[in-house]
């Protein structure tokens, strides 16, 4: 749903799932109004910026350090965006949407069609549908390829993406099931 600060925010059923604590779900501030925040590190050598700092304790973070977390409250308007009724092409790309960790991982995949990467997830959910293409419930997230020859098998929900080389099953399982089938594999141009 788009927001009055200008950010699409990821609603599922009745609770929204972004904001950067995930533990902590956004709820109505006051009435209608939303709370949200994000956290942001960043730190300079002197010659360029950059988000994260070399490996150190606390104690020994670069003295061009700096923590900022942000908050502000928005009201939810009345457009809204069903990522299943929408060309994938035309999702909410990320640079509009809440920044948040969480969202990230449920909300679907923005396909640029001036990448290839883009058109490659644009042919698969044309062709395959949007879910997970092995477990079927989650979001299609991830381009899955095979490592050995190149080729895409498919989208994958973070979890599956994460997990599916690991699968000691032949057969009988959905990640073996989805292994085994080649069918869906295409080249990566």
């Amino acid at each position: 749903m788009l927001g009055d600060d200008g950010r699409w925010h990821l609603r599922v059923d009745e609770t929204l799932v972004c904001g950067e604590n995930p533990r902590r779900r956004p709820r109505p501030a006051e009435q209608g109004r939303f709370g949200h925040e994000q956290w942001c590190y960043w730190w300079t050598d002197g010659a360029a910026y950059r988000v994260q700092a070399p490996l150190v304790s606390s104690s020994e973070l670069p003295a061009g350090s700096v923590w900022r977390t942000v908050r502000w409250t928005f009201t939810l308007t009345d457009t809204v965006t069903a990522p299943e009724l929408v060309p994938p092409a035309e999702l909410v790309p990320p640079a509009e949407r809440c920044p948040s960790a969480e969202a990230r991982t449920t909300w679907p995949a923005h396909h640029n069609p001036a990448t290839p990467l883009g058109r490659i997830r644009i042919q698969l959910a044309e062709r395959f549908g949007t879910a997970c293409h092995a477990c079927g419930r989650g979001l299609a997230a991830a381009v899955d390829h095979d490592h050995r020859n190149g080729l895409v098998r498919g989208v994958l929900c973070r979890n599956c993406n994460a997990k599916i080389d690991s699968c000691p099953h032949v057969s009988g399982c959905p990640w073996a099931d989805y292994l085994v089938d080649q069918g869906n594999a295409i080249a990566c141009q």
